[in-house]
């Protein structure tokens, strides 16, 4: 699984690149101070870095664990298979600003015997429902652990 694609975050790159072109171009005015050019040295850094980081995460299904990389960890986290509790698909709460409700198509949720969770959408991933469905397939042949489908009328995440 992997994170949303990289065009979402042109619009950070854009601006990055636009305060590059608006601080070299005013440097043929006037010379900037040394603060000056650490600021948007920086800022030019953290616009074009931040969408990068987002390449880094991703989960991957071997034959005996799950791996999770986040995007500003240095390790991967390794779920073994043997310590998960529940696979579940179910639909999942929807809220952004152009869409507010339950989803479309069901996701993964699984939980581990330590009472933690892991999803997709926890870990800033994007899994359509066949990816889903083939994931919670594959888990539940290598752990022994019954898939649960949630209805319609359960949908997780939903605000009370």
């Amino acid at each position: 699984m992997r994170p949303t694609p990289i065009i979402w975050y042109a619009e950070s790159l854009f601006l990055a690149v636009l305060l590059g072109i608006a601080f070299f171009d005013s440097t043929a005015v006037r010379k900037p101070t040394p603060r000056q050019r650490r600021i948007c040295v920086l800022l030019m850094s953290i616009f074009a870095i931040i969408p990068l980081m987002q390449i880094r995460k991703l989960a991957r299904f071997t034959s005996s664990s799950l791996i999770d990389q986040p995007m500003f960890a240095l390790r991967e986290d390794v779920h073994p298979y043997r310590d998960i509790s529940d696979i579940r698909l179910a639909y999942y709460w929807i809220s952004t600003r152009s869409q507010r409700g339950p989803s479309a198509e069901r996701g993964i949720f699984i939980s581990f015997s330590d009472r933690t969770h892991w999803s997709p959408r926890a870990s800033q991933l994007r899994a359509g429902e066949a990816v889903s469905t083939e994931a919670a397939r594959l888990i539940s042949a290598r752990t022994g652990v019954t898939v649960h489908y949630g209805d319609h009328d359960v949908v997780i995440g939903r605000p009370r």
